[in-house]
């Protein structure tokens, strides 16, 4: 079941968060549901057997009335490779498409992530932004047209 995220949901998410390797102390996303869309992010959970299996985050691109980015998309270790970050992603898109009216949606992925086929998803690479230091670190900023 795919639900919107709610601030009683933090302490699990912090555990999902662990469990998956993303450090929340150095991460900007906050993990819970904020009820203005333009003062911060909103979240859907997938829970499994009543216990947070996945999470993402998006939030409007700042300056903008209908371009979305996705902050954050995990899925526990257990369930990689189930399509379960897919659900999740497809899920948010038709939300955006049919709520919103979102013209594009945007994710910046870690150079490190692997799982998702984000072209299988339609997502086109435009920008690829190397870490200075480690090569291995870089990012790459994805887009998607919702709509026309």
């Amino acid at each position: 079941m795919i639900r919107p995220a709610v601030p009683e949901d933090a302490p699990l998410l912090d555990a999902l968060a662990e469990q998956v390797g993303i450090s929340l102390a150095v991460s900007p996303a906050p993990l819970v549901r904020m009820e203005d869309s333009s003062h911060g992010e909103l979240g859907f959970v997938f829970d499994l057997n009543g216990q947070p299996a996945g999470y993402l985050s998006y939030r409007l691109a700042n300056g903008t009335r209908d371009v979305w980015q996705l902050t954050r998309l995990m899925v526990r270790p257990d369930l990689h490779g189930k399509g379960d970050a897919g659900t999740l992603l497809q899920y948010l898109e038709n939300e955006l498409r049919h709520g919103e009216k979102a013209r594009l949606l945007f994710f910046e992925a870690d150079a490190r992530e692997s799982g998702l086929d984000l072209a299988a998803h339609h997502y086109e690479p435009i920008a690829i932004l190397p870490d200075y230091y480690v090569e291995y670190l870089g990012k790459t900023i994805h887009r998607k047209r919702l709509n026309q």
